[in-house]
């Protein structure tokens, strides 16, 4: 018996992302808030989504060693889900809560 997969509307992409804010050094105090735009802005630019998550998980990473000191290598997954038209971007390894 063979079992038919049913056609997936959600799309994945990996990206290993070396965070390096643009312009140089950035203030202390707004390290964290400028890698978060900075994925937000690669992820829409991957995946061509305006609509852009930030997961929950992805975001208690980032912020675990404070404001000032982020990480400098994110595994990242971005999950497309096209019937809504948004993007979530994710931790790899992690699976999306609905």
């Amino acid at each position: 018996m063979t079992s038919e997969a049913k056609p997936s509307d959600k799309a994945e992409k990996g990206i290993e992302f070396s965070v390096r804010i643009r312009g140089g050094s950035f203030p202390r105090k707004k390290r964290a808030e400028a890698v978060i735009r900075r994925i937000k802005e690669v992820a829409s630019s991957m995946v061509n989504e305006e609509r852009i998550v930030i997961s929950p998980q992805l975001s208690e990473l980032i912020w675990r060693r404070g404001i000032e000191k982020p990480p400098r290598i994110l595994k990242l997954t971005i999950e497309v889900d096209e019937d809504d038209g948004v993007a979530t971007v994710l931790p790899i390894g992690v699976e999306r809560e609905d």
